[in-house]
């Protein structure tokens, strides 16, 4: 086949792609498209045999940033998803497609279990995480923050906006934002629900850990501290001390959980005597 009748016949097969696919506009049908490559702002993309490209903004799912996008589409090189045609000119050929109408599957996400999610951005105060990393982008994006107070000084400095870490979804915030952390004990800290125990009467738990000093818990997991003062027990604080300093392993006493120090995550109780009893019970 010569030169000139093969680039006829690239041209006619070019035309009949280009048609059909300004046939599928026309009716806006949802049309396949695979990723092939990262550009600036967007990617390349083929779609019914040609080539195209799609806009980070007409993504099926959306984020604070573009910036947010670069560590995310090395991973969505080979992904299928569908898509509207948007524009096609012909000369030169150049088509653009939106692929905002892609629906996703839905999926529920497991409280307390470990997902490993990609880093997409690092703040002052977290690094904000993707967990639809974990599913190969199959239900879209799920991004969370987990803040810094899950990470040593040591461990936060090291983590880069790319990094994939093993994370704990603990579930949603009243705003429906989701809360991350690194172990699932952290749960109540992030999520405020441990607020409504300040000011109520709980039953504290001693241990007596392996240097022989007593720690105290709250339901038997929430460690709470128990200041001994006068502001705590004006005219009665020998009496309090006593009574705490002989405490056994394994004691239940009753106090007022006073409030809660977030940066330790540790309450700070009071213990009940028989005269904080009575008062409460007026």
């Amino acid at each position: 086949m010569s030169e000139a009748l093969k680039l006829e016949n690239d041209k006619e097969y070019l035309s009949i792609l280009v048609e059909r696919l300004e046939h599928l506009k026309a009716e806006n049908k949802r049309v396949p498209f695979t990723i092939v490559k990262v550009k600036e702002n967007g990617f390349i993309v083929k779609v019914s045999g040609l080539f195209a490209y799609v806009s980070f903004y007409f993504m099926p799912w959306k984020y604070n940033s573009i910036e947010f996008w670069k560590p995310v589409s090395k991973h969505l090189i080979g992904k299928k998803f569908y898509c509207n045609i948007y524009r096609i000119q012909k000369e030169p050929l150049s088509i653009m497609i939106n692929a905002e109408c892609h629906r996703f599957k839905q999926i529920k996400l497991d409280v307390n279990s470990e997902y490993p999610g990609l880093v997409i951005h690092k703040a002052k105060y977290g690094v904000f995480i993707d967990i639809g990393y974990n599913f190969n982008w199959e239900y879209g994006s799920f991004v969370g923050l987990m803040h810094i107070k899950n990470f040593s000084k040591e461990e936060y400095d090291k983590i880069c906006v790319g990094d994939i870490l093993n994370i704990v979804f603990y579930g949603y915030t009243e705003q429906g934002k989701i809360v991350l952390g690194n172990n699932s004990l952290q749960k109540e800290w992030l999520t405020g629900e441990l607020e409504n125990l300040v000011g109520s009467v709980q039953d504290v738990t001693v241990k007596i850990n392996e240097n022989g000093e007593r720690e105290f818990y709250v339901k038997e997991k929430f460690k709470t501290v128990l200041p001994i003062n006068k502001i705590f027990y004006p005219g009665y604080k020998s009496k309090a001390k006593n009574i705490i300093y002989n405490l056994k392993d394994d004691d239940v006493i009753q106090c007022e959980v006073l409030k809660i120090n977030k940066r330790r995550k540790v309450f700070v109780s009071k213990l009940l005597l028989d005269k904080d009893l009575c008062d409460i019970n007026l």
